[in-house]
């Protein structure tokens, strides 16, 4: 009776966890699909502003604010931001960022690092290292807090007292749904070689239209250039709560397998036991002797 009552036990153990684990895949797929509708319009109006952005500069090739372009080529003050979870339960999606990020570390003893670190396991992290110069720390992002959160970033880059000669951000993203990698992407310097680049073969000054400025050129790249920073900071985040999303909805989905893989057997274990006993019971009901 006593091994009958364990493996009872441990069934409704594991159903109670096929529940939770259920509910969490059902939750995660849902929140999903409210990001993948949105992340089209992020990614189109990210496309056609960088692709604005890299057109002007060659109309202007002297531009070079330092605020978007600083020069230091020994790199004494970077910014690493790290995006990771606020909650656990997505597989290894957390641990595989960290180990990229010890992985991409190179540090100079003249450089002074800074961080910011976002969801409370990059916090835990950060704080389990022992890093110093911890420059904020946000618990989570979320959709709603997404633009507030990226508004005061860019604060924190751009107007704080230390300037910061480059700022990276390490994250996870959604390669597909099924696949979710971690990546290291540099927002300053701004890139603008490589926006650049996508006309160069194709601009020629004589046969483009000349454009007309109504303000100066410095003041509207100037401006360009804080949406572009924006819009690539915004989905940086938004890359990595679609890849927490569909990470989660894997681990669960494989968990759920897992408990009805588990059930099965043990069921059958169960149902063979209780059998076992009844007929027991019965035998000795039929032949008039107690039980011992």
């Amino acid at each position: 009776m006593s091994q009958l009552a364990h493996l009872r036990q441990k069934i409704k153990s594991i159903q109670t966890t096929k529940k939770i684990t259920h509910a969490v895949r059902l939750i995660s797929m849902s929140f999903y699909n409210k990001l993948e509708k949105n992340y089209q319009p992020l990614n189109l109006y990210s496309t056609h502003l960088s692709t604005l952005f890299g057109h002007l500069l060659l109309y202007a090739k002297d531009w070079a604010n330092e605020t978007f372009l600083p020069h230091d080529l020994l790199d004494q003050r970077p910014l690493f931001v790290i995006v990771s979870t606020s909650k656990g339960l997505c597989g290894s999606l957390n641990s595989n960022l960290f180990k990229y990020f010890e992985q991409s570390l190179f540090l100079e003893p003249h450089q002074k690092p800074s961080f910011i670190a976002i969801g409370s396991k990059a916090i835990t992290y950060i704080k389990g290292r022992k890093l110093t110069s911890i420059v904020s720390v946000y618990q989570e992002v979320n959709s709603s807090n997404l633009f507030a959160l990226t508004e005061e970033l860019i604060a924190k880059i751009l107007f704080s007292d230390a300037r910061y000669t480059s700022v990276s951000f390490f994250s996870n993203e959604a390669r597909s749904f099924f696949s979710q990698r971690p990546i290291k992407k540099t927002v300053l310097p701004l890139s603008v070689t490589m926006l650049k680049n996508d006309f160069d073969n194709t601009f020629d000054p004589d046969t483009e239209p000349e454009l007309i400025w109504e303000q100066e050129k410095e003041m509207v790249l100037d401006r360009l250039a804080m949406r572009y920073l924006h819009s690539t900071i915004m989905q940086i985040l938004f890359g990595a709560m679609r890849a927490e999303q569909a990470a989660r909805f894997l681990a669960m989905d494989n968990s759920t397998n897992n408990a009805e893989k588990y059930l099965e057997p043990l069921i059958m274990q169960f149902n063979k036991m209780r059998q076992a006993l009844i007929t027991k019971e019965i035998s000795e009901c039929v032949s008039g002797r107690p039980g011992r």
